[in-house]
């Protein structure tokens, strides 16, 4: 059976279900999915980004053909999981705090990519990378963070399927960085476990 992992963002806080991704596990589930739900918990924004320490936690987890869904932080964590080699066909990042030219490795098959423009969250995330970068502290120790949910993927990588949420047709307009979770969104729920 196939596992799907989701990856939470930074320090989630939120009115129906913490963290806010564990809202999609009971639609995995129910479509016969194993779901792991990796919580790192709440941490200061420094300990976040060292997002490659964190993708050390879950790398023994995550076995070949293993689909990621990252949310926020949890789309760099899984940059850094691809970075460390694992093998999983499938990737779905969610409003990802990301670069927005970021490539999965050879493994991956397709990466599906829920943003909108008023994601002001991930804006703040690549200025805050930029602004980071220069400490001699972060030369050795880089992180992907970026504007991907603002901005979706702007390189020309054909794996990826790009979902506007704020314009999809037929679908609830969902603006700014965590709204896609509110229970009135369902919809976006399902367009993720289908993706998955």
């Amino acid at each position: 059976m196939r596992t799907i992992h989701l990856v939470h963002g930074f320090n989630e806080t939120h009115p129906v279900q913490k963290p806010s991704i564990a809202c999609l596990k009971p639609m995995l589930r129910h479509r016969g999915f194993k779901v792991m739900i990796h919580d790192y918990g709440k941490l200061n924004l420094v300990e976040t980004t060292a997002n490659n320490n964190l993708a050390r936690l879950i790398y023994p987890h995550v076995a070949d053909g293993d689909t990621l869904i990252g949310f926020s932080n949890g789309a760099a964590i899984v940059a850094h999981l691809q970075s460390m080699g694992v093998r999983t066909p499938k990737i779905i990042l969610i409003q990802p705090a990301l670069s927005n030219t970021w490539r999965p490795n050879s493994s991956c098959m397709s990466v599906s990519v829920l943003w909108n423009p008023h994601d002001l969250a991930t804006l703040a995330g690549k200025w805050y990378r930029r602004f980071t970068g220069l400490m001699p502290w972060r030369w050795q120790d880089k992180h992907h963070w970026g504007e991907m949910g603002h901005t979706g993927y702007v390189g020309g990588d054909t794996r990826y399927l790009q979902y506007q949420t704020d314009t999809t047709e037929d679908m609830p307009v969902v603006t700014g960085h965590s709204d896609w979770a509110l229970p009135k969104n369902r919809d976006w729920w399902e367009l993720i476990a289908n993706n998955a």
